[in-house]
């Protein structure tokens, strides 16, 4: 899909829209996200992907596909602006390691969400879990020998009250399971991951 030159162009159009915009994305991105539409379009209407890039590009126009990623980006930079940066004891950073890391494995125990139309919605919850891991490690490493007191920056907090809310909602509503036959552990996933949640400062 990605070598056909109808495609090519429509990324290259996307990204030319996204540079008058000020928006810095990857070539690799924007055809990932061109991508998920083709193959979405397609399945709603019943045709071929071929068929949806050379014919039906017009649906998703470049200007307004850029705009609504510069619309994203927006949204996540003045989540992190109106952030505050966090400042927990180490008991608490290791259990909102713990919990993050239980994040990351419910997601890898609802894989097949990878192969639905909720593809992104997964690949994105896995990508604020482990962007917020990395943060707090730097954070571990950054803190000063001997202090008693780790600091998250804001990137760091908005990451995992992200990660942690969205497979706490996807627990909750039932779309995902920790354990098919043991509703009673994911209810108890659920009050611990809120508790480690409640750590963290929400956004001003």
């Amino acid at each position: 899909m990605r070598k056909g030159r109808a495609f090519i162009r429509h990324v290259d159009e996307v990204l030319n829209e996204c540079r008058m915009l000020e928006v810095e994305i990857s070539r690799s991105a924007v055809e990932d996200i061109v991508e998920a539409q083709v193959r979405r379009i397609s399945k709603q209407m019943g045709i071929t992907e071929k068929t949806v890039v050379n014919t039906y590009m017009s649906i998703f126009p470049a200007r307004d596909l850029a705009a609504r990623i510069h619309e994203a980006q927006t949204s996540e930079s003045q989540d992190i602006d109106d952030t505050p940066h966090a400042v927990l004891n180490v008991r608490a950073t290791g259990r909102l390691l713990a919990s993050l890391g239980q994040a990351a494995r419910c997601v890898s125990l609802n894989h097949m969400t990878l192969s639905t139309g909720d593809k992104w919605d997964t690949i994105g919850i896995l990508d604020d879990v482990s962007n917020a891991v990395s943060l707090i490690g730097i954070a571990l490493a950054e803190r000063d020998s001997g202090a008693g007191a780790i600091v998250l920056r804001d990137e760091a907090v908005v990451k995992a009250r992200a990660g942690l809310q969205s497979v706490i909602d996807k627990l909750s509503s039932g779309q995902w399971k920790m354990y098919e036959e043991r509703p009673d552990i994911d209810r108890a996933v659920i009050k611990g991951m809120t508790q480690d949640l409640s750590v963290l400062p929400a956004t001003i």
